[in-house]
């Protein structure tokens, strides 16, 4: 290949073990290897430098790879694209520093995080003996990429770069579409200005009001428990993790901004049967229901990445009954409840539970269900573009993991 060097990553890429300087630090922000996955950082949080773990020790900057040792199909990788004075990270996580002379950094973290190349090192961690599929840096440097010139490097970076900002900018998407739905579901479920017989706002045309155990509620409307309309109000599984096979496993850890993040989801290696009837489903809620300060966090079910999917005993699934309750109306109900219910919990300081007949036994307001519909009808055109902005982001994440080995071994030239 004319004008593409044949070399090793050892060649231009260095590791770094400098450590972190804690002098005139009171706070920072510590990564672990969980705290990364396939590019985002998942963990902004300032922890105080008494608390950090023995590991807590590698300073990193900016144009730095961080790569975890442990199981590279796991995908804990980012690139770090800001100024990372505030960061101190894992000593299992490797800190890759490239020659900017020979190559541009985002280039070989593309190369480092293909899918040909995950691969590889994933191989080369389970072929060594050990606690667990670990790679080290000798193995690293060892890697033979094709390097173009630096011009080349650019161009294919900015080919793969467009289709993650794509997939980025659809995401974006989505969570605006996600906060205009909530912000509609307050106005006219808790401010009571739902369109009237007339399209007015209820409430400020003059709607009338009666009387309630959780005070004023528009005429017809009811309170109920949400035992009362729940198919399905239990806790999950005890389970026996492992990294490969079993079903997936949603915990504590996944339940963030109101949705399941499935990248930190762990697996469960036991047999289906004993998590069969705990399998989530599309239209449930989960409750975050032990700990300080994150009990009561909560996810609507809006899509499963695999069937097979449960729950662990930290978090309640909650199944509205479609004919009490209309399933979206039902989700926002209680993403809007979670300081409600953080409140119901019962223990100490250091560890709070939530009782699962507590939690049934919590009133909340009940619409009609003609309003109930007219929500979801509102919401048609905004769902509907989420949907097709997953299966986008789904179709482009393809084309790029088909893309990018070619451009980068030459196989697929530019303009080709």
């Amino acid at each position: 290949m004319m004008e593409w060097e044949e070399v090793k990553l050892g060649d231009f890429v260095q590791t770094i073990s400098k450590t972190y300087n804690f002098a005139n630090k009171e706070k920072v922000i510590f990564l672990n290897t969980g705290d990364i996955k396939d590019g985002k950082f998942l963990v902004n949080d300032y922890s105080s430098i008494k608390e950090l773990p023995g590991q807590a020790k590698k300073s990193i900057r900016k144009n730095d790879i961080l790569y975890s040792e442990i199981r590279p199909a796991n995908k804990r990788f980012a690139f770090v694209d800001f100024d990372a004075s505030e960061y101190v990270v894992s000593t299992k996580l490797l800190v890759l520093r490239v020659d900017s002379k020979i190559a541009i950094p985002q280039y070989i973290y593309q190369y480092l995080t293909s899918r040909t190349i995950v691969n590889r090192l994933q191989y080369l961690a389970e072929s060594r003996s050990g606690t667990f599929p670990q790679i080290t840096f000798s193995e690293v440097s060892e890697l033979p990429i094709a390097l173009p010139p630096l011009k080349k490097q650019k161009e294919i970076y900015s080919i793969i770069k467009s289709l993650d900002d794509k997939i980025s900018l659809l995401r974006q998407q989505n969570e605006t579409l996600e906060q205009l739905a909530q912000t509609l579901f307050k106005r006219w479920f808790v401010d009571f200005e739902f369109p009237d017989a007339q399209g007015q706002p209820y409430k400020s045309a003059g709607g009338k009001m009666i009387e309630s155990e959780l005070g004023e509620i528009p005429e017809g409307w009811e309170v109920s428990t949400l035992k009362s309309i729940t198919n399905l109000l239990t806790r999950g599984i005890a389970p026996k993790y492992l990294e490969e096979g079993g079903i997936s496993v949603v915990n504590q850890r996944c339940i963030r901004d109101k949705s399941i993040n499935f990248a930190l989801c762990r697996r469960h290696n036991n047999e289906i049967r004993s998590a069969k009837s705990k399998l989530i489903q599309v239209g449930d809620v989960l409750v975050n229901s032990t700990g300080v300060g994150t009990l009561g966090r909560t996810a609507i079910v809006k899509r499963l990445e695999e069937k097979l999917t449960t729950v662990d005993t930290h978090v309640t699934i909650l199944r509205p009954k479609i004919d009490k309750v209309h399933t979206l109306f039902f989700g926002y109900l209680i993403t809007t409840k979670e300081r409600e219910i953080e409140y119901l919990g019962e223990g100490s300081t250091g560890q709070t539970e939530l009782s699962r007949i507590k939690l049934g036994e919590k009133e909340v307001i009940l619409p009609l269900m003609e309003i109930q519909n007219k929500f979801s009808t509102a919401l048609k055109s905004s769902l509907e573009k989420v949907a097709a902005n997953e299966q986008q982001i789904q179709t482009l994440t393809r084309l790029r993991d088909t893309l990018l080995p070619k451009l980068m071994s030459g196989e697929l030239r530019l303009g080709e």
